[in-house]
């Protein structure tokens, strides 16, 4: 009933606007996710949203949700160029001297199989991985904030510069942000404080009728 009456909101609210031609964001509550600690976006309809224990596919049009495995371990959460299923692992030390490792990073399998283990002085927390690519962060808010991209293969790493970090999302002024997940500036979901999530979506409307007036020169 409640996907009926938003595409009815949203029918109506298109077809006000191609009157006039104009852009605007589409916000879409999600009713049935709360607390999602990752969401990788797959392609522009479907992505993988990741809770405390379990994984799901969704699709962001027909709200279809398929349950693809547990969380258990409570890993951070990766998927392969075939959509497979992949997982790290991360321990932040406290250490005494700058010759001591202060990150551990494991890369499991979708079977909880360990594959690699590497060791940086960094202190460093996973925020994004996919393609046999992990993006790393500085985990610690009073330090000064890198950012790192690091090959699973081999565990070589090397400070990156991502392009959405300085990006400005567009927010209506109710909605408390803990954390925003963005396909482009045009889509993503923000997830507020009390760890409900909303769809945002750029809808561009071309006009459909345009007047122009003319004036006769006599």
């Amino acid at each position: 009933m409640l996907t009926l009456i938003k595409k009815i909101i949203t029918i109506i609210s298109i077809i006000y606007n191609l009157l006039g031609g104009k852009k605007y964001f589409y916000i879409e509550p999600i009713y049935n996710i709360y607390s999602a600690q990752q969401i990788i976006w797959l392609t522009e309809q479907d992505v993988i949203i990741v809770d405390k224990y379990d994984i799901y596919k969704y699709n962001i049009y027909t709200e279809e949700k398929i349950f693809l495995a547990k969380n258990d371990n409570d890993y951070f959460v990766g998927i392969t160029s075939t959509e497979q299923l992949e997982y790290c692992s991360y321990t932040n030390r406290r250490i005494s001297s700058l010759e001591e490792y202060s990150t551990t990073i494991d890369i499991y399998d979708d079977t909880n199989t360990l594959l690699h283990s590497y060791d940086y002085f960094e202190t460093i927390l996973p925020i994004y991985f996919r393609d046999n690519i992990i993006i790393a962060k500085t985990s610690v808010d009073f330090l000064e904030q890198h950012y790192y991209k690091i090959d699973i293969d081999t565990g070589e790493k090397e400070e990156y510069y991502p392009n959405m970090v300085n990006k400005k999302y567009s927010v209506k002024k109710d909605i408390k942000v803990k954390v925003i997940f963005p396909l482009n500036e045009d889509i993503y979901f923000i997830e507020d404080i009390f760890g409900n999530l909303y769809l945002y979506r750029k809808i561009y409307i071309t006009p459909l009728f345009s007047f122009k007036t003319s004036s006769n020169t006599l």
